[in-house]
């Protein structure tokens, strides 16, 4: 096998790795597990620059959203953000040490629900 067809091959196993982590965060954020907020509900934070507001969503009026948009087969999770009313909201992880609201890293070689503003992560031992 030649270095371009290595190439190739290592980037796509990287992007089916990544597709599958998104999916199970997704789902597990969907499914309740994971300590992604309120029974019931999910953490979300919009993402349009003009409004950053991070609110819970009820994780069944989602799941229906989905199915009703047919987004649920792709593993899409787009959310109306209550304040300014776009689909920019997506699936957010709250800290439990300092309340930062963030977006899941997956770029990172930290676990991807380490808070960007004070390192905790519920993955990481004390």
């Amino acid at each position: 096998m030649d270095a371009n067809t290595k190439k190739k091959v290592l980037i796509s196993i990287i992007a089916v790795c990544t597709a599958v982590a998104i999916i199970i965060t997704v789902v597990n954020i969907l499914s309740g597990s994971g300590g992604y907020g309120a029974k019931g509900s999910m953490q979300v934070l919009c993402t349009n620059e003009d409004c950053g507001k991070d609110f819970l969503a009820d994780r069944k009026k989602v799941r229906q959203h989905l199915v009703d948009t047919g987004r649920a087969a792709m593993g899409a999770v787009v959310i109306v953000c209550p304040e300014c009313g776009q689909e920019s909201g997506l699936p957010a992880i709250k800290c439990g040490e300092c309340g930062e609201v963030f977006l899941p890293d997956y770029q990172s070689d930290e676990p991807p629900d380490t808070c960007p503003s004070c390192g905790h992560s519920p993955q990481q031992t004390k």
